[in-house]
């Protein structure tokens, strides 16, 4: 890897070390370092360019374990620790990681952060035709229960500690599989809930705009400006609020753990947009299907980076087959 520092370039060559290898290959890495060395020297020197060069080869971290007590096979942190040893600790700091990967052989759930399973609810009757349901009632169809068993049985492998959904019959339809595959109970939270679209509820984005004039410019307000309501009904970043307050709650109460969370579009993508520190009108450029999941980490530790959240899967529908989101093209078979 080749860095360039200030005045100075910095050629570190690292090769892993297998304790089954032979004797004979750190000597021919350390001969194509001194080759690379030599090429090296030459271009930096024709250029005019300060030059420094260090190579760390298997040998020189081995040494570098036994002189300092460096545990693990060699890596950038051996390095790390070569550097203090011969004097270049300023080139190698800006070449090393801040925050070292977390070892895949340690604790992948550390108590700092929590786990959620974002859950959007299976079909409802109303969702083939993309209509704004909000707070009505509808119960999952056919296709939308056997979307909720297939849920299930991808969850059967995880360890859950709780299971929360929003207290609408969609989503308690789509919650109850996964708890009873766990031995859990559901625990409904209103927090949860689908954002109330008021008079919008039950129609489409075509018949609101074809409402009326007032209906149609609130709408278009109501698309780019996340504190505008739908009439008698509920802003985006109310709805932000509250599902952020719920979250924040369970990180406390399942601190380590993992839960689901069987919501509505709403919600979903105002803790997708929170977790990325983006506007909550970037949830108009989400797509999230019925009985998908995203995954998310909550918490100051959730990466080695520290970043109070991290988002490490969206919208997956494997569990329903890579033909069953209804974007994807499908061929007839003959």
């Amino acid at each position: 890897m080749v860095s360039r520092c200030p005045n100075r370039w910095v050629l570190v060559a690292a090769i892993a070390w297998d304790r089954q290898a032979a004797v004979v290959l750190p000597l021919v890495f350390e001969a194509i370092c001194r080759m690379i060395s030599c090429l090296t020297y030459a271009i930096c020197r024709g250029r005019g360019v300060p030059w420094d060069m260090t190579v760390v080869s298997p040998r020189a971290m081995l040494g570098a374990k036994a002189s300092n007590g460096v545990s693990g096979r060699p890596g950038l942190r051996d390095v790390h620790t070569r550097a203090k040893v011969t004097g270049r600790q300023h080139f190698y700091d800006a070449l090393t990681l801040r925050h070292p990967p977390v070892s895949r052989r340690g604790p992948s759930m550390p108590a700092a952060f929590l786990r959620l399973f974002l859950v959007r609810h299976a079909e409802a009757l109303a969702n083939p035709d993309l209509r704004y349901l909000g707070s009505r009632d509808d119960p999952l169809t056919e296709c939308g229960q056997w979307q909720a068993r297939q849920r299930a049985h991808a969850f059967a492998p995880l360890a859950l500690a709780a299971v929360y959904t929003s207290p609408l019959t969609r989503a308690v339809a789509t919650a109850a599989p996964i708890a009873e595959a766990h031995g859990l109970s559901i625990i409904p939270d209103p927090r949860l809930v689908e954002a109330a679209m008021g008079t919008w509820e039950g129609l489409r984005r075509a018949e609101i705009l074809a409402r009326s004039a007032d209906d149609a410019a609130r709408h278009h307000q109501w698309e780019v400006d996340p504190t505008c309501a739908p009439p008698g009904g509920e802003s985006l970043a109310a709805v932000q609020a509250r599902v952020i307050a719920c979250v924040r709650d369970l990180a406390e109460r399942h601190a380590g753990a993992a839960v689901v969370l069987v919501s509505h579009v709403g919600p979903l993508k105002a803790l997708l947009c929170t977790a990325m520190d983006v506007p909550l009108t970037t949830g108009q450029r989400l797509f999230l299907d019925n009985a998908t999941v995203r995954v998310m980490d909550w918490g100051a530790h959730a990466v080695p980076w520290e970043a109070p959240a991290i988002v490490r899967l969206v919208n997956a529908h494997h569990h329903l087959g890579w033909t069953a989101a209804p974007w994807m093209p499908r061929t007839e078979a003959m």
